[in-house]
């Protein structure tokens, strides 16, 4: 406490909370990006040499008067936004040109932000004396020609400034701070689903472990992780602690490893894994740190490229951490830096099977060994067993095939899952860590049966898994310029049997969609993502007969259109579970993860890329796949849940663009 009162020229050692002024100098660290883990956004493991790169501007007489120190940055799409009214695009050169756009109302700072789904919602913040503190949440729209206009939104259930807020599977969940300037800190944890329209009604959730301000937290695996932050009466602190997120909110709080630096100034995750930068309190402002990340808490923590001097507001994307400040006394300089986050050091992977009783088996057919990180393949046009080198951190896909009377229906490690590609096999994907020994094993009975054929645009089959049937697929692409700006997949036939789902798949470029009708009768939107690329999915319960599948866009764009129809799917909640993930130039191709909650579930992914990308090699099994030269590529694929767990769908690129994925559970009725 009174490293921090000698170093801001301030006179305080009182207790309670901190004062304003430190708070701000503590906040620079902690205003960073955080949002959804895309086990997607960056490689995890070690970072690699801080290069600086375009400074960020200097403070303009009319707004902020230290930009770096009050407010916070988030990154969507492949650009940094700072609410002050800056923005610039990353990449693996660095940060681009900074371009003024649209301040934050009203002069706040110390607000909490979190980018979700081409949005940024935040909460709170204060003027800088008591009265000041405010429950205000404001919205806006991010694009490649910055933040659009500032939108009230719906009230938070408390004024606060300092709290920290993550995003995930379309809800934000907020968590300490302060109320009052001069009072106690917080423990409330609050959350509300977020949408294009703004955030909804706000819900009291678990309360977190301390009260504390400046929590540094992020989100993955369905569990949302908070590290640090100052804590009264204790003051800075190094715990840490994880619980489970939901739409339900979030779940007991347990502890987990604590940060080995004190309390660190900002988390990020990428990869699946924390990265922890500078540290309040303490010497250590330069200190970088990362764990591993898991449905069991934070792994060990380990030491780092250390950082050039004190940061203040951290982004990633891609494989790569961007930093602003740190080459003054403290983390107010206008400099910015930038590291790739590197890949780990190889490690074997073994691949074998075996019989029910557990005998070994040899002379099986590797289909593919996939790195999804890197869109590579491995290995392929083999047989088990063998082994590999792969990087580790990075998350591989192994299929092995069917043959004879024996079929593939299970391995030791990894989310496995059946796929007819090839006259049907097995795949099992895996983070891969250090040497690793993964077994599939093989029976002369199988539970999943399934038969298709498929067409250009068009597919009739007759594909079961657990109860539930594919009868039809149908996709199109094109370019609409005038109103009503509609594409239409002309008499797609919703099929037959009980239970009956459809689902539409929407990938565009340049707007999002109004509305989906089939037959006339309205669908509903179960997922969107627009980081990049529009990707969407949508639904009717229970169609009936055959009839035109009509998308209607907000305006002009290019798009790719599919259709599903299934029966046998439960009619009350028909898509349990939906997850979004998106990515940068020069990153992983796409790819989406979802964690389903039922038995027998389908699981239906979709792709969103530029049009001069080609996809092709989907790790689950391919549906349609077209292109619009220049404007964009669409695709859609399927792997069939017949237990829950985490699965991910992935392909491969000719060369990665922005790119946007989501996903979809399909559940069984019954």
């Amino acid at each position: 406490m009174e490293f921090w009162a000698r170093r801001l020229g301030q006179d305080w050692t009182g207790r309670g909370s901190i004062p304003l002024a430190s708070m701000l100098a503590l906040a620079l660290m902690s205003l960073a990006v955080v949002s959804s883990l895309p086990v997607n956004e960056a490689r995890g493991e070690t970072v690699g040499a801080w290069t600086q790169t375009t400074s960020y501007p200097s403070p303009n007489p009319g707004g902020y008067t230290d930009r770096t120190f009050f407010v916070p940055c988030v990154e969507s799409g492949g650009y940094e936004y700072c609410v002050a009214g800056e923005y610039a695009s990353l990449s693996s050169a660095g940060v681009g040109s900074w371009t003024a756009t649209t301040a934050y109302p009203n002069g706040l700072s110390l607000q909490a932000c979190a980018a979700y789904s081409g949005y940024i919602y935040c909460v709170g913040g204060t003027l800088g004396s008591p009265p000041s503190v405010t429950n205000a949440v404001y919205f806006a729209p991010l694009s490649s020609k910055g933040i659009g206009a500032w939108s009230q939104t719906t009230t938070y259930p408390g004024r606060v400034y300092g709290a920290t807020c993550v995003t995930a599977s379309g809800y934000i969940y907020c968590v300490g701070g302060d109320h009052t300037i001069g009072a106690g800190e917080e423990q409330l944890v609050a959350f509300a689903p977020v949408s294009a329209s703004g955030i909804g009604a706000w819900t009291i959730t678990t309360s977190y472990p301390l009260s504390l301000n400046l929590p540094n937290c992020v989100t993955g695996f369905g569990y949302i992780y908070c590290v640090g932050g100052y804590a009264y009466p204790q003051g800075f602190t190094s715990a840490a602690y994880y619980a489970s997120i939901s739409s339900s909110g979030v779940g007991s709080w347990t502890a987990t490893t604590e940060y080995t630096n004190g309390s660190p100034g900002t988390c990020l995750a990428s990869g699946g894994f924390d990265y922890c930068l500078g540290e309040y309190g303490g010497a250590g402002s330069s200190l970088v740190s990362y764990a591993q990340m898991s449905q069991g808490g934070i792994g060990p923590w380990t030491s780092t490229t250390s950082y050039p001097g004190h940061p203040g507001p951290c982004v990633a994307s891609a494989s790569y951490l961007y930093c602003i400040g740190g080459t003054g006394s403290d983390s107010s300089s206008s400099a910015v830096y930038y590291a790739q986050i590197a890949t780990g050091a190889p490690a074997s992977l073994a691949i074998s099977d075996v019989d029910s009783s557990g005998s070994a088996l040899n002379g099986f057919y590797i289909d593919s060994v996939m790195d999804l990180t890197t869109s590579a393949v491995l290995m392929s046009g083999t047989y088990t067993p063998q082994s590999l080198s792969v990087p580790a951190g990075d998350t591989i896909s192994v299929t092995l095939d069917d043959y004879g009377s024996y079929y593939v229906v299970g391995s030791n490690i990894g989310t496995f899952s059946r796929t007819t590609a090839n006259g049907g096999g097995g795949t099992s994907t895996l983070k891969v860590q250090g040497d690793t020994n993964l077994v599939f094993t093989m029976s002369t009975s199988t539970t999943t049966t399934t038969s298709s054929t498929t067409t250009t645009t068009s597919t009739t089959s007759s594909t079961t898994a657990l109860g539930i049937v594919m009868s039809d697929v149908q996709s199109s692409s094109g370019t609409v310029s005038q109103p009503p700006y509609q594409i239409t997949l002309p008499s797609f036939n919703a099929g037959a049997g009980s239970n009956r789902l459809l689902v539409v798949g929407v990938s565009a470029n340049n707007n999002s969609v109004s509305s989906i009708t089939f037959g006339g009768a309205q669908l509903t939107q179960a997922v969107a993502s627009f980081y990049n690329n529009d990707a969407e999915f949508w639904y009717l319960v229970n169609p009936t007969g055959t009839g035109d599948v009509v998308v209607t866009f907000e305006g002009p764009t290019s798009a790719v259109v599919g259709a599903y129809s299934f029966s046998g799917v439960d009619q009350t909640n028909p898509i349990p579970t939906t997850s979004t993930n998106h990515g940068g130039s020069g990153g992983s191709p796409p790819y989406v993860s979802i964690a389903t909650q039922h038995p027998g579930s389908w699981v239906l992914d979709l792709p969103s890329i530029f049009g001069d990308v080609t996809l092709g090699s989907s790790s689950c099994t391919q549906h349609w796949d077209l292109n619009v030269p220049n404007a964009i590529t669409g695709a859609s694929s399927s792997t069939v849940a017949t237990s829950p767990g985490t699965f991910t769908c992935g392909w491969t690129a000719s060369n990665v663009e922005l790119w946007d994925d989501v996903a979809v559970e399909v559940a069984v009725s019954g």
